[in-house]
């Protein structure tokens, strides 16, 4: 019965789709007719600056919150009209609609129409940051969405936090139904030319754009990490007192596949220490451990309070290019609130993490076991420790840190057009 219903949803859906593509297509010709983009430059003259925010995200996602909602908060407080427009709300479960591939289909049609409307609130907006990519998982269309998008507003720029290219395996191989669908086999890397400017969220990410689109200036780029605002709450205070040390890990399910390289290392010395080991996300990760294992539900209203849980934070890393493309957000969350951390010696974690002074990384997977039973035996310096890397985080990764290079950035793209 699954089957069929899924097989009847596919069928449904390339109609579907097919006449909310030529609907868009139709108004991205009639828009481009009527130069709506140079309409829309002439009336918003002398009006009050004015930023849009497309998400991609669900609200309570750590990218929502730190790469759009609060930069949201910092422009309106700076006189900067700003909004943010996200596809998924917090209170929709987003892992449900994936479950089947037929809610798959509900999810992309839903999507490409509430993005359609939200595209068009470009109409009252100087710039527009869309926030990795228009359409989640749907890479149909020929970029449809990002014409229209340009269709209305020019002042667009891309902000993306992770090599995006690589995780969805571009290029890939279309398959026929792909094909009616005229699914692109490399979406986002074609994508990058529908805008001008950009925010990566690492020099690792600023590079994979200029190398391959030497037409790209680099004062069109503006490098922000993913950044945290705990600097106001008072950092992890260590008890000392306390006999065991409790190593964790905070994170989405699809990153799961990363830990068990630090899992067997901690296998090997729970025969000689005693500690447990405290996982934060939305699900609980299932692993054969001679160590006690917690699982703390990851809830966005009480981050802090949940990653005080943690002694050491730990962020394993499998040396690859999905890796090398990540911007270091769980070591500057762990950092940022006074925790000891231990981390892959991968692309960014190497600027975040000062070695043997407000943390430790880890330059090959070996090492692990050695590292971990060091950080062991350094128990009476984990106060020192990660005063100095709260310390660190407030001085250079923290929105007072960037929020001038921000605005003036903002407002180069808007004089730039």
């Amino acid at each position: 019965m699954k089957v069929l219903t899924n097989k009847i949803a596919a069928l449904l859906f390339v109609p579907i789709f097919w006449i909310l593509f030529l609907f868009i297509t139709l108004l991205t010709i009639s828009f481009k007719l009527l130069q709506i983009n140079a309409l829309r430059r002439y009336f918003r003259k002398g009006k009050k600056l004015s930023v849009l925010f497309l998400e991609v995200v669900p609200e309570d996602n750590a990218g929502y919150l730190y790469r759009s909602l609060k930069w949201q908060n910092i422009l309106r407080q700076n006189n900067i009209n700003s909004a943010v427009l996200t596809l998924l709300k917090k209170d929709k479960s987003y892992d449900q609609l994936l479950s089947a591939p037929y809610l798959v289909n509900v999810l992309f049609i839903l999507t490409i129409c509430k993005r359609c409307f939200q595209c068009l609130a470009a109409l009252n907006a100087n710039v527009v940051i869309v926030r990795r990519e228009l359409l989640i998982y749907n890479d149909y269309g020929n970029l449809f969405m990002e014409k229209f998008l340009r269709s209305i507003n020019e002042n667009l720029i891309l902000d993306f936090d992770d090599d995006i290219s690589f995780a969805k395996r571009e290029p890939r191989a279309i398959v026929f139904y792909g094909k009616l669908l005229i699914e692109l086999p490399d979406k986002f890397s074609k994508s990058l030319d529908f805008y001008n400017y950009f925010i990566p969220g690492s020099t690792y990410l600023k590079k994979e754009i200029l190398i391959p689109h030497s037409h790209i200036h680099e004062k069109n780029i503006l490098t922000l990490p993913t950044l945290v605002d705990y600097n106001k709450f008072a950092p992890k205070v260590y008890d000392l007192t306390k006999k065991t040390i409790t190593f964790g890990w905070s994170g989405i399910p699809g990153n799961f596949h990363n830990l068990p390289v630090i899992l067997n290392a901690l296998n090997k010395l729970s025969s000689t220490y005693e500690f447990d080991f405290v996982i934060i996300s939305r699900y609980p990760f299932r692993y054969d451990t001679k160590f006690e294992m917690r699982f703390i539900k990851y809830d966005v209203n009480k981050t802090m309070e949940q990653l005080h849980h943690i002694d050491v934070g730990v962020m394993p890393l499998i040396d690859n290019k999905e890796s090398r493309g990540k911007c270091g957000f769980k070591l500057i969350q762990y950092m940022g609130c006074g925790i000891v951390s231990i981390a892959s010696a991968i692309t960014v974690n190497n600027d975040i993490v000062d070695d043997k002074i407000n943390g430790f990384l880890v330059y090959n997977e070996t090492e692990w076991l050695q590292k971990l039973e060091a950080i062991i035996h350094l128990k009476k310096q984990f106060s020192e420790i990660g005063k100095r890397a709260f310390e660190k985080i407030s001085t250079n990764y923290s929105f007072d840190t960037y929020t001038n290079q921000f605005i003036e950035f903002i407002k180069f793209v808007n004089q730039s057009n």
